[in-house]
């Protein structure tokens, strides 16, 4: 028999608490459920370990794990590569941009391997990430900045015109609290693949909890203010760990897609960037487990990133109830 119960969260290690200080009083979640072993994670968390690290570590290095096109043409990044990446991103935010563990970052982009990897270097270096729509203006980016506090941004630099009004104090957007940003495909000399070469292509994992916030969702604000909810790492694994759970056939053959960073990517590029789906517990026991999910939007934006699984393995197990 399940054991459905609300489990107490790991200590922070967080140095900026905005988010833990500002979760709803617990009453108000839905109940999780934890009884399955793929949900059994360590207080000690950093999903972009299990997404992206582990499978360089474990031989899965040379996989591709990312396609794209840019201005130059097609873009096809390894698994080794793109950690290469996500580490000297890692290294920008914390060294040259100076943040600290909770601290927020807007990442404002399309679908894209550079955005991808902007992603998951926030997550690795413990930071917050918001990501926001291409279609935001300067108003509704304000909004998000003023409600999460957000500090810092990367942006594509396709889509400055936007977020610039945001730093300018002359402009009626102006967002006080927005104090650096840097833009990524960008040739400028403070851009970020500029600042990347100057960096190791190596970086230790923040020693995030499971239980730390990282990843704000805003809603789009279609009927009203935008709303901003809040993942910890432990949900991103369970949206990869639990989905997976469920066999699928490929050529006849029974196939089991392992946890990877293309995989987990694909979902949040498609629903959390794409349509802002509103979740705040992303695989729950649907029939046991009233969560309320929220569309915020009807409209997805296709990816123009083809994000790869590391590898497919054969399995014997049988589908169950998703539940986090």
């Amino acid at each position: 028999m399940a054991q459905f119960h609300t489990q107490s969260l790991a200590p922070s290690s967080h140095l900026d608490t905005f988010t833990r200080d500002r979760l709803p009083p617990q009453d108000q979640w839905p109940v999780f459920v934890f009884d399955r072993p793929e949900v059994q994670y360590p207080e000690q968390l950093n999903c972009v370990q299990g997404l992206l690290d582990d499978h360089v570590a474990n031989g899965q290095g040379d996989r591709i794990a990312v396609r794209g096109k840019d201005a130059n043409g097609d873009i096809c990044w390894t698994y080794s590569q793109l950690q290469a990446k996500v580490n000297q991103i890692a290294h920008v935010l914390i060294q040259d941009m100076g943040m600290k563990s909770g601290q927020r970052l807007l990442l404002r982009g399309g679908n894209s391997p550079m955005m991808a990897a902007c992603f998951l270097a926030a997550l690795k270096a413990g930071l917050v990430v918001v990501p926001t729509m291409p279609l935001l203006r300067a108003a509704e980016l304000k909004q998000i900045v003023d409600k999460a506090q957000i500090s810092a941004a990367l942006c594509d630099s396709l889509l400055a015109e936007e977020l610039g009004y945001c730093t300018d104090s002359a402009h009626a957007q102006h967002a006080n609290a927005l104090k650096q940003v840097l833009w990524f495909r960008s040739e400028e000399a403070e851009g970020v693949e500029a600042r990347m070469v100057k960096h190791a292509a190596t970086f230790k994992a923040h020693p995030t909890s499971r239980d730390d916030v990282c990843l704000i969702a805003f809603t789009s604000g279609t009927t009203g203010q935008p709303k901003g909810t809040m993942h910890f790492h432990r949900d991103v694994l369970a949206m990869c760990d639990l989905f997976i759970s469920a066999p699928c056939l490929k050529n006849g053959r029974q196939r089991h897609r392992l946890r990877d960073a293309a995989h987990c990517l694909h979902v949040w590029f498609r629903w959390i960037v794409g349509i802002s789906l509103a979740l705040r517990c992303l695989c729950c026991a649907a029939r046991k487990v009233h969560t309320r999910i929220f569309v915020a939007s009807r409209w997805a934006i296709r990816c123009n990133a083809v994000l790869h699984s590391a590898h497919h393995v054969p399995s014997n197990g049988h589908a169950g109830s998703r539940k986090a």
